[in-house]
């Protein structure tokens, strides 16, 4: 199969990277069965990445594996560790990109980039911002995520390694009012804690 230059181009500047087959279909002009058999080529080929089930990366254009991440599994958002690094809370990079959603846990690599998607309610689905070409959670909600799942043993909470002075405290105890009293307990607890570098 010879890349036609207008489908290349199509394909480099479109305004999302995660590609479903459906958006193959309407780029390539062909129906699904030869979206699909053509897809296949293009990965072959190095020109498409395979990122799941009929969902594909473009391999010549730069990945923001941030954008990818929230795009490859709708509804959700950047949160936990991730988000703390993002908005200079703490100092790791985490290897995955941890993100809350709605749907299902999830643990997903492309390439070589992990992906690592924690369920919460409806409830608690809120505190998030588009932030380019992402979502990200503020950094009171990443930090109230990650102190929620720390008590469910799913991550580590280390008060020690938080840059608290990047707290808003007012939006921090306004978001708790929706997580189980434990939490709320810890964080008027790291609140005491940290008073006097307010």
């Amino acid at each position: 199969m010879i890349m036609q230059p207008n489908i290349l181009n199509q394909l480099l500047n479109y305004p999302k990277y995660v590609l479903t087959i459906r958006e193959l279909m309407a780029i390539l002009g062909v129906k699904r069965s030869s979206a699909i058999v053509q897809a296949s080529r293009l990965v072959k080929q190095g020109l498409l990445i395979t990122a799941g089930r009929n969902l594909f990366l473009v391999a010549l254009k730069p990945i923001d594996w941030l954008a990818v991440a929230v795009e490859m599994y709708s509804p959700s958002y950047i949160s936990l560790d991730s988000a703390l690094n993002f908005h200079g809370l703490i100092d790791q990079i985490p290897k995955p990109i941890f993100l809350c959603t709605t749907r299902r846990p999830l643990k997903k690599s492309i390439v070589t980039q992990e992906f690592v998607y924690r369920n919460v309610a409806d409830s608690l689905f809120f505190g998030f911002q588009r932030q380019g070409s992402t979502i990200i959670a503020l950094p009171e909600k990443a930090l109230l995520d990650q102190l929620y799942f720390a008590h469910r043993r799913s991550v580590s909470f280390h008060a020690d390694e938080i840059n608290f002075k990047a707290i808003n405290w007012d939006r921090l105890f306004e978001f708790a009012k929706h997580f189980p009293n434990t939490i709320q307990k810890e964080i008027f607890s790291v609140y005491r804690q940290n008073d006097n570098s307010r």
